[in-house]
């Protein structure tokens, strides 16, 4: 749900300007659930949480390649090949699992390009 509520918001920014999106989180574990998402205290001493537009646009547009990276694994490698290639080290991707390869378009170009390198395994 709030992963829902998230997307509609950045949707709703680009539609009329927004600069955060603001919480206030009904008890400790609904807070924890925030943070865990990157939201902050507004200020100390005070429940109420902020997510900076900026960055929640980051996270769903990395999201969104992750999202595709992993389509792409499983065409060509199959599901449970796939698992495991998104999530090794990988040295051609300095050291960064493709997983992790997603924060920008141009690292993403590199994953892929290298997804579409590896031979799929026979299917025999």
């Amino acid at each position: 749900m709030v992963n829902h509520v998230l997307h509609r918001c950045a949707r709703l920014a680009a539609e009329y300007g927004a600069v955060a999106v603001v919480t206030d989180p009904i008890n400790e574990r609904a807070a924890k659930l925030y943070a865990s998402i990157d939201f902050e205290l507004l200020a100390a001493g005070q429940t109420r949480m902020i997510l900076p537009m900026k960055r929640l646009l980051l996270a769903l547009a990395q999201q969104e390649r992750l999202d595709t990276l992993t389509e792409l694994a499983e065409r060509h490698l199959g599901s449970a090949e796939a698992v495991h290639w998104i999530a090794k080290p990988e040295p051609r991707l300095g050291g960064r699992s493709p997983a992790t390869c997603c924060s920008t378009d141009d690292d993403f170009e590199r994953a892929a390009a290298l997804l579409r390198d590896l031979e799929a395994p026979s299917r025999e």
